[in-house]
């Protein structure tokens, strides 16, 4: 019998790679991925459900494929959202 080799289909691990390039550019800079991302090493300890109350901001973005690249599930909250519906998140 054929073993088969384990594929991980995490698109967003490839951040990690050296020949990784990828920049996010805004008005005022350009931003490296990569270096952004390791700022959240905490993450890679273990799998979790995140959320992010977001903004349109580089830092949503930075902190999505942050969440994605270590394997944990992102859950996007609207920064209008009521802070009663918002603590009724957390406490599930």
């Amino acid at each position: 019998m054929k073993k088969f080799k384990k594929i991980d289909y995490n698109f967003f691990k490839k951040i990690f790679k050296k020949n990784f390039k990828g920049k996010l550019i805004t008005s005022e800079k350009i931003i490296d991925i990569k270096k952004e991302i390791i700022n959240f090493k905490f993450l890679k300890k273990k799998r979790s459900l995140c959320l992010i109350e977001c903004y349109n901001s580089y830092e949503s973005i930075l902190s999505y494929l942050s969440i994605i690249s270590y394997g944990s599930v992102p859950l996007l909250i609207n920064e209008k959202l009521d802070n009663f519906f918002f603590k009724r998140y957390i406490k599930k």
